[in-house]
């Protein structure tokens, strides 16, 4: 499979130094995995869900905080991660190990691709583009539902584009692999990003009875039903109101009425209307640069003839309709643009090959790679260096209260407020916290205990605690700073402000 002759072959045809730079590329970004802390919120906290779903044994119902379910997303990526941890041990690498995977997995569907309609040499540069996209390289290896979605994305894209053109009746049912996968990742949105693309392509080249033809969609659908469906099910009679939540909530509520109050777990991200083409044209950087660059100076760039037409009319389909969905809405996270990018990558590609310029691209390509291994070395080394200052993790403060206490029986007690989800995780769900003065004092009373005070929220017993205890860390937060004291033993009587005055 792998000759001698050939893989002479292929380093003769694409350099030896590219591909040693693709490697190295994400082989920086895994080395980043394990040296950057889980930072708040989005990636610790789907951490903690995972890590939550592994020792609770409950593999159907997410939750968030003990007792706290969690219903903004389905399980599929949280199960990843879990699992993940359950073999690795539970730790930031491990749970953002499926990430890394998927995206490994995304890259090669995306090559066979490639190969299948351009060749080699198409599957090369499109593996090269796509794995030096400043989104995707942010994407993979990250504890979020977004790896495993786009993987799904490209799994649809991939395997309808195999299906329609007679690569083998496999490719087609894996089109409901995807869809059913898709709808276990974000519900109806994995839709969005796959379905529309494929109405919009088939519309602009009246392949509907072709389509209706080539896909088993009766076993097809029963295929993506029993994929997903049964944990759907079993979700809402664990936690009566999820589906209702979920679907008319989380899918049209957050976007249909101005002002919506039921979220439970985060907020809106106001931005102004077309801010989704911002963050795409950042998303695909550099190459959304060059891009910009060959319209002025490579004639011809933009004519596609008849032959190309369908393969670029399907790429665009993929990278553009969903951007232009997203164009009038305000409610948009820069992560949107993710699916997007692996057409992207496929159609860029495309254009670089045809403008006969590959000699040239190559020479730069080798910049761009070497600059975002340096960039990533960097960035590593600052999180390490400096994490107070860049961090937004809790993982220093839980380290300085393991080293210093003296007994597992010592625990952790953040007062009068909610611990972040970075303290959860690194504490292995050890740390409590309350908002009541009197159980505060209740437990401080118990015996050797650590508590973090905050700056932001002082209790009635803070001032004494900080005269009577040695300080153990400081945390400076962007809005408060956080310190944590060890506390022997507590002499006052438990009782709160408004009893006290």
């Amino acid at each position: 499979m792998f000759s001698q002759e050939r893989v002479t072959s292929f380093f003769k045809n694409y350099g030896l130094k590219s591909s040693l730079l693709i490697l190295l590329v994400l082989f920086s970004r895994l080395i980043a995995m394990y040296w950057i802390p889980l930072n708040d919120s989005t990636e610790a906290r789907y951490a903690e869900i995972a890590r939550l779903m592994l020792t609770s044994h409950n593999w159907v119902s997410l939750m968030h905080y003990p007792g706290e379910y969690f219903w903004a997303k389905p399980p599929l990526s949280t199960w990843l991660s879990a699992l993940s941890m359950q073999s690795f041990g539970i730790n930031a690498f491990a749970a953002r190990l499926p990430g890394f995977i998927l995206t490994l997995i995304s890259l090669g569907l995306v090559a066979q691709m490639a190969k299948t309609q351009l060749g080699e040499k198409a599957a090369f540069w499109s593996v090269g583009v796509l794995s030096t996209c400043v989104y995707f390289l942010l994407d993979a290896g990250t504890v979020m539902t977004d790896p495993s979605l786009l993987t799904c994305v490209v799994l649809v894209m991939v395997s309808f584009w195999m299906a329609m053109n007679q690569q083998g009746r496999l490719w087609a049912y894996m089109v409901f692999v995807g869809w059913g996968l898709g709808i276990l990742v974000k519900g109806l949105v994995a839709g969005l990003f796959t379905v529309l693309p494929i109405m919009v392509w088939l519309t602009l080249t009246k392949e509907w009875k072709n389509c209706w033809k080539t896909l088993p969609w009766f076993r097809g659908t029963l295929l993506t039903l029993v994929i997903a469906a049964p944990w759907y099910i079993l979700a809402e009679q664990r936690t009566p109101g999820f589906l209702s939540y979920f679907f008319i909530g989380e899918h049209f509520m957050r976007y249909l009425k101005p002002g919506w109050t039921g979220d439970l777990y985060g907020f809106a991200h106001e931005a102004p209307y077309g801010t989704i083409w911002f963050y795409f044209l950042v998303g695909v950087m550099p190459w959304s640069i060059v891009l910009g660059i060959w319209a002025f100076t490579q004639r011809g760039i933009w004519k596609i003839k008849q032959s190309e037409k369908s393969w670029q009319t399907y790429l665009l389909s993929f990278t553009f309709a969903p951007l232009i969905f997203f164009t009038f809405a305000s409610n948009i996270i820069y992560p949107y643009v993710f699916p997007c990018i692996p057409a992207f990558a496929l159609w860029f590609t495309t254009i670089m090959l045809k403008t006969n310029i590959e000699k040239r691209f190559q020479r730069f390509f080798n910049v761009v790679a070497v600059a975002l291994i340096l960039a990533i070395i960097v960035v590593t080394w600052l999180f390490h260096q400096y994490p107070v200052q860049i961090s937004k993790s809790n993982n220093l403060m839980i380290a300085a209260w393991e080293e210093d206490r003296h007994s597992p029986e010592e625990g952790l007690i953040y007062s009068m407020m909610q611990p972040e989800y970075s303290t959860m995780f690194y504490s292995a769900g050890q740390a409590k916290a309350t908002l009541d003065e009197v159980k505060l004092c209740e437990w401080l009373r118990q015996g050797p205990q650590y508590v973090v005070l905050n700056s932001e929220q002082p209790s009635h017993y803070d001032d004494f605690i900080k005269k009577s205890y040695p300080v153990i860390y400081v945390m400076q937060h962007r809005q408060r700073i956080d310190t944590l004291y060890r506390v022997d033993s507590f002499p006052l009587f438990c009782q709160s402000k408004t009893h006290n005055a």
